[in-house]
């Protein structure tokens, strides 16, 4: 019986580089976030997912500070 040809190792897989995520939502978010203070509700104007706001204060230290700005004037507002 003849022996099993080896078979080469395959190449690495490259990652090809996707869609830059949208960033359109992130001022009129902020600017609803602060106007009233509810996340779902500003999330939902904006045509975004909590969750990616939630993904984008994890990886964007600006848009954490912003939300963060956002959030204590809401809280003035309601003050």
């Amino acid at each position: 019986m003849a022996e099993p040809a080896e078979l080469p190792d395959p190449p690495e897989a490259k990652k090809k580089p996707g869609p830059k995520p949208r960033t359109d939502w992130q001022q009129p978010f902020l600017e609803q976030f602060g106007s009233h203070g509810v996340q779902a509700w500003a999330a939902r104007t904006s045509n975004v997912n909590v969750d990616t706001v939630a993904e984008e204060r994890k990886r964007n230290p600006e848009f954490a500070k912003a939300y963060d700005a956002a959030f204590e004037l809401s809280t003035a507002v309601l003050e």
